[in-house]
């Protein structure tokens, strides 16, 4: 399903796989969570998520990296069900927020999550990813640790 996501958006195909999700979403200290959303028995969308922290208001919150729900489940209420169950697990958590982003041209997410009532705050995202990443990485001074 994270494959499909991918597709629609027009990105790689998603190395989310069925070997990722078991080393990396299970265990003593899992990476992510998973919330799967079920509809007339047959898995119609899912949220992929994980713990952030906020300085600027000392805040512990979710970070929602995926909501997806295929397109013929669409328009029934499982995307808003699904991220009101993330927040509530937040909320469980004692977390006071979750935070996303939508690729500026995927308007049917920032119209959707307009719908829902929820801030849209204007962000430019980077990331340092590849083989930027590694040489970043490999320029970093000695760490002190203690």
């Amino acid at each position: 399903m994270s494959a499909a996501f991918r597709a629609e958006l027009g990105e790689p195909t998603s190395g989310l796989t069925e070997r990722a999700v078991r080393r990396d979403g299970f265990g003593l200290r899992p990476e992510f969570n998973i919330l799967i959303g079920v509809c007339d028995g047959e898995i119609a969308g899912y949220t992929l998520y994980f713990d952030v922290y906020e300085p600027n208001y000392s805040e512990r919150g979710l970070y929602l990296a995926d909501l997806y729900v295929r397109p013929e489940h669409r328009n029934r209420g499982l995307g808003r069900a699904l991220l009101a169950c993330v927040a509530a697990e937040g909320r469980r958590r004692k977390r006071s927020f979750v935070w996303w982003v939508a690729l500026a041209d995927n308007v049917a997410a920032q119209a959707f999550y307009e719908r829902l009532g929820a801030a849209a705050i204007p962000v430019v995202a980077h990331a340092a990813f590849g083989p930027f990443f590694d040489t970043l990485a490999a320029s970093a001074p000695p760490i002190r640790r203690r």
